[in-house]
């Protein structure tokens, strides 16, 4: 985003700029303004294939509590020294 700025600089007529620090923020912001909405626009668009909800068979048993086997034993916290 600098660089573009920049490069919006040098090809500006530097005597049509009356405050050049002014001209400089103004253009970094609407760059980044527009990056902003460029990302939410295609953050929008996704065009990828969209995964199912895993289907649960026993409601009981959460597909949390299969991955450990049922068990899940309390561990003590560890407090590490820097």
């Amino acid at each position: 985003m600098v660089q573009d700025t920049w490069l919006r600089w040098q090809d500006a007529e530097r005597d049509a700029v009356r405050n050049a620090e002014a001209s400089l923020v103004t253009t970094a912001t609407r760059l980044a303004i527009d990056r902003l909405r460029s990302a939410r626009a295609r953050r929008e668009s996704y065009v990828g294939t969209w995964l199912p909800d895993p289907l649960v068979s026993d409601p009981d048993d959460p597909p949390g509590d299969r991955d450990r086997g049922g068990d899940i034993e309390p561990r003590p916290a560890v407090r590490w020294s820097g």
